[in-house]
């Protein structure tokens, strides 16, 4: 199965990991090989994978708790949304730590804030394209110099990798 065969599917191609790049109007994610459905969150799991995405480790519904100051969701609650998002895929389990008596099951992110929202924009109809077009025109506007720059230079080193790339195909 393809993606022209499923449009819930964004097809990674074999390359540097967390780069985006424009092909054919559709954000694609260079990750190493392979399919990642389109997961739909909820507000709720949307808030505990951006949680988890700034931990930046596996975590347990217990240390999300104890961890997550400004959070009033309880344990219980919390452990049925991490279940929802390991139903979805977009978490898996690390591991068991020991806590006390019991024993703690900890899971790690398995979607990158990235893909998700690389996902999202795309399904709701949002290219790089006119993503880039909105970012060089606010730059231009605001006169930054030094941001144009270094835009300018980010785009020519993915321009010149993804010539490479072509000329690998051949």
């Amino acid at each position: 199965m393809n993606s022209i065969d499923n449009p819930n599917l964004i097809k990674y191609t074999k390359n540097t990991t967390k780069r985006f790049f424009l092909c054919v109007e559709k954000i694609v994610s260079w990750k190493e090989g392979g399919y990642v459905a389109y997961i739909p969150l909820t507000k709720s799991e949307e808030k505990l994978m951006q949680f988890l995405w700034e931990q930046g480790k596996p975590l347990s519904a217990s240390e999300i708790q104890a961890l997550w100051k400004d959070n009033a969701w309880t344990k219980s609650y919390t452990r049925d949304i991490m279940r929802a998002l390991e139903e979805k895929g977009a978490i898996e389990f690390y591991n068991l730590e020991r806590t006390g008596k019991n024993y703690g099951r900890r899971f790690r992110t398995v979607l990158t804030r990235e893909e998700y929202f690389s996902q999202l924009a795309m399904r709701n109809g949002v290219t790089v394209t006119k993503m880039f077009q909105v970012e060089a025109f606010a730059m231009v506007e605001k006169g930054n110099k030094q941001e144009m720059d270094d835009l300018i230079l980010e785009l020519e080193g993915m321009i010149e990798e993804y010539r490479a790339r072509d000329d690998d195909a051949e």
